[in-house]
């Protein structure tokens, strides 16, 4: 989890690398990339292709894919809660590349 004292990000998009169909995922993850060098808590939430949550942790960056299926009846307090229930803090920003959350 993040110190207090650490900027921190939730960037909710449906495409993240190494699933990028576009410009979209390319932009999230350089955005991501950025966060990260410049010491940001980043928290990625994607798309999963498999009918299961995964996460993933790398230094600064967490990410979390949702299934699919979760994603369609999912609004963003369930999100919230979800996240807060695992103990991800509240973040500084929310970026969102779509309007699917």
């Amino acid at each position: 989890m993040k110190k207090s004292s650490q900027r921190s990000w939730w960037i909710l998009t449906t495409e993240y690398e190494p699933y990028i169909i576009g410009g979209l995922g390319t932009a999230a993850t350089n955005l991501t990339k950025h966060l990260t060098r410049k010491g940001v808590y980043a928290t990625v939430l994607s798309k999963n292709r498999y009918p299961r949550y995964n996460v993933t942790r790398r230094g600064n960056l967490r990410i979390i894919r949702f299934p699919k299926r979760a994603l369609r009846k999912y609004k963003p307090s369930a999100i919230h809660r979800w996240m807060n229930k695992r103990g991800y803090l509240n973040p500084d920003c929310i970026h969102i590349q779509l309007t699917v959350y």
